[in-house]
């Protein structure tokens, strides 16, 4: 093993209690929780539904609210914990085809603002990460819909949106949790209720 840790995989539907209950009872005491979810499907503000608002509000923002809930406490009586949660540059600035996932994220960026300024003190931390656009099948299946909606190919479209990126490309999937380590460490007792952007520079966001 590269790190010297056993890692065990759980396939469960996490949005779920039995879902969650289970992912929670294999990983025993967490110290440390990293949330992050697909996003909801792009369309236009007609498109979506009262349904298709519960999902997308299920999946980005009560899953991670019920799972802070649930692992926050036996942190705070350790006195000692770190929940970073990963959800979108379209934070600070809305993407317009995902309202649904605009919506849903930004929420959980109020609810973790709350949360961070309730437990100060207890050596525990909850911190937001707002990733900008990489190249991952997500980014993919945007510029499908894009090119679609334009009547354009999809290396048309791709190429239109890196245009307006400063390096002219999206970062590298791997790179998307780089600045995760730097939340978790025990030095950055500090530092919570933070949103912070990452690698705003490949969408033209105002994360100041």
């Amino acid at each position: 093993m590269e790190y010297g840790v056993d890692v065990t995989a759980v396939a469960a539907d996490i949005t779920t209690e039995a879902g969650q209950a289970e992912v929670l009872s294999v990983a025993g005491p967490i110290d440390i929780l990293v949330t992050n979810a697909g996003g909801p499907p792009p369309g236009m503000w007609t498109d979506w539904s009262r349904d298709d608002f519960i999902a997308a509000f299920d999946a980005n923002l009560l899953t991670p609210i019920a799972l802070i809930k649930a692992t926050l406490p036996d942190m705070m009586e350790r006195g000692w914990g770190r929940i970073v949660n990963i959800t979108s540059v379209a934070v600070k600035a809305p993407i317009p085809v995902l309202g649904l996932s605009n919506t849903a994220r930004s929420g959980l960026t109020g609810y973790v603002a709350g949360v961070s300024r309730q437990v100060v003190g207890s050596g525990v931390t909850v911190n937001n990460l707002l990733p900008g656009l990489h190249d991952t099948d997500r980014l993919q299946m945007l510029d499908k819909v894009d090119a679609e909606a334009q009547g354009i190919t999809e290396d048309a479209a791709r190429a239109a949106r890196t245009a307006t990126i400063p390096p002219g490309a999206s970062a590298l999937p791997r790179n998307l949790v780089r600045p995760v380590p730097g939340y978790v460490r025990t030095k950055r007792a500090l530092s919570s209720g933070k949103t912070s952007c990452w690698m705003e520079a490949l969408f033209p966001a105002r994360c100041e």
